[in-house]
This record gives C-alpha cells, sequence and structure tokens, in this order.
C-alpha cells in the first residue's frame, strides 16, 4: 500500500538570477513497511524534501512527544503513557520532566525522534535523526525506526552516512534536487556513492 507518493515535485527559493532549484521533477513512492533512505550532497534538496519539528520550549519532553496523540483526540493520561514509554524505548525516560533547555542538543534530537515515533504513525520522516548522537545511541535510533517500519509504517529516512542506509529497503541519490540514482537494499551503498560521484 502507498503511503507517501510525490510526482513530479519542484521546489524553487528566490527568484530571477538568484532563485536556487532545491527540487526539479522528483518523483517517490514509499509503500507501507518500506524504509526509503534519501543521500546526496550537501545542498541536493534531501531537507527540502521533509522537516522535523523543533520541540515546543514550554512544553516537558513528555508533553511534546504527547503533543500529536492528542492532537488526535488521544485523552492527555493516555497521551503521556504512550508519550513515557517512547521515551523508555530510546533510553532517556529520566527526561521525561525536563524542558528542551534543560537538556543536551542530542537529547533533544533524541526526544524529537520520539515524537515523530510516538502512537500509530503510517508515515515517519527523519532528517538526519542521528547527527548530534553518539554512534552507539544513533545506531539504537536506527533500530527503532526499522522496527517501525517493519510494523508497517513508511519511512523516509534523510541521512549522510552510508552504514545508515544500509538501515533502508531502498536508497535515493539525489544531486542538484534531482534523483539521478535509486538502489536496492544498501550493502553497497558505499560504492554506489563511488560510482555515482555523489
Amino acid at each position: 500500500m502507498v503511503v507517501l507518493q510525490l510526482s513530479d515535485v519542484s521546489r524553487t527559493h528566490g527568484s530571477g538570477d538568484t532563485a536556487v532549484h532545491a527540487l526539479r521533477g522528483v518523483d517517490l513512492v514509499v509503500q507501507a513497511g518500506e524504509l526509503v533512505a534519501v543521500m546526496g550532497p550537501s545542498g541536493s534538496g534531501k531537507s527540502t524534501l521533509l522537516n522535523l519539528f523543533n520541540l515546543i520550549s514550554s512544553l516537558t519532553a513528555a508533553e511534546n512527544v504527547s503533543l500529536p496523540l492528542e492532537l488526535d483526540g488521544m485523552r492527555p493520561r493516555q497521551a503521556r503513557k504512550h508519550a513515557r514509554a517512547a521515551l523508555e524505548e530510546v533510553g532517556i525516560r529520566e527526561l521525561t520532566d525536563r524542558y528542551p533547555d534543560q537538556m543536551s542538543g542530542g537529547q533533544q534530537q533524541r526526544v524529537a525522534i520520539c515524537r515523530a515515533l510516538v502512537g500509530d504513525r503510517r508515515l515517519v520522516l527523519a532528517d538526519e535523526p542521528t547527527g548530534a548522537l553518539d554512534s552507539v545511541t544513533g545506531e539504537a535510533i536506527l533500530q527503532v525506526l526499522r522496527h517501525r517500519c517493519d510494523q508497517g509504517a513508511a519511512g523516509l529516512l534523510v541521512t549522510h552516512e552510508a552504514r545508515h542506509a544500509a538501515w533502508a529497503d531502498r536508497v535515493v541519490f539525489l544531486r542538484d534536487g534531482v534523483v539521478v540514482d535509486t538502489t536496492g537494499p544498501a550493502p553497497s551503498a558505499e560504492s554506489l556513492l563511488e560510482t555515482t560521484g555523489v
């Protein structure tokens, strides 16, 4: 079942001589249960495809994570229970009652990841989710993301790291806003990066 479909998507920032074409005619389909990694050099248009929203500074970690559930109509007490479970799943339950300004950048990133993953999500968008994390924590986050996709969610992962793309079912390579290549499961992502010059 198709969860995300982009057809001939283009995005331009600015106009005239200073216009930057972030995306040019991009086609992309992500199926339920599939994790797709998007790779490419800086400025290739990867992050234009998706954005990971910042935490709300006036809410605690648990409140930030439970917010999407409450907006979906879940009762606050039940939403907080799910939020605490999500925080525990990524190893940061001790941050439950802390505000973003009481957390490190890596801790804030993990809370934002929890918010993206909590509940029955059909689509998970992750823009460099391991960027501010150590390698062990980053691998744990990717394992959670892979597990969610194995349970039926569709996942789109933007990453610079071929070893992180190896968690995906498919890798899409962008350059100058254009899809230049697509490959299957990514044990060969390193070699494909070399051959495409990405």
